[in-house]
């Protein structure tokens, strides 16, 4: 916070002129709505491109929001990491008040610290991945793993992990 606020002079403060959200609808608003002639649907690569036969947009626009709508997946797959997340502070709680925290006589782990370990396990996991697995992985069998399939099998990983952890509550609470 410090840091942020000595170099506050240092800071280029440009004032929008245009809100990107309005833009990034314009532009398919007028992608969906325009329709092509035969002869200028062979020079388009996809419906976006649309949205530049009335020469209201740039391609540079265009372009800008099929950047974003590569982003989408992305931001939708991560909906699911945060709500996964998030437990952590709620009903992990809940769970670790009904446990059985004690650690020898005389010290128990209260329950709203149990996240931290999960923080912990993050902090310790992910170098570990990275530096451990992944390369094991690609020198095992030869496949190296994109960025975005780490992401893929680590969603799909806590996923189950979360229908596992439904499971058990579900029997816990004998419903």
């Amino acid at each position: 916070c410090i840091s942020f606020w000595s170099g506050r002079s240092l800071y280029k403060r440009t004032l929008p002129k245009k809100s990107p959200i309005s833009r990034l609808c314009l532009v398919l608003w007028a992608a969906v709505v325009n329709s092509p002639s035969p002869s200028q649907r062979t020079h388009q690569r996809d419906w976006l491109d649309r949205a530049s036969l009335d020469g209201r947009f740039s391609p540079a626009q265009i372009h800008e929001v099929r950047l974003v709508l590569r982003l989408l997946p992305i931001f939708f797959t991560s909906i699911m990491y945060w709500a996964i997340y998030q437990q952590m502070s709620s009903v992990f709680v809940q769970q670790g008040v009904q446990m059985d925290r004690t650690v020898y006589e005389g010290f128990t782990i209260p329950s709203a610290s149990l996240s931290t370990f999960d923080t912990i396990s993050i902090v310790v996991l992910v170098p570990f991945f990275d530096r451990v697995v992944y390369p094991s992985l690609a020198w095992c069998f030869g496949c190296k793993l994109t960025m975005l399939q780490r992401m893929g099998w680590g969603m799909a990983v806590s996923a189950s992990a979360m229908l596992a952890a439904a499971g058990v509550e579900h029997v816990r609470l004998g419903l």
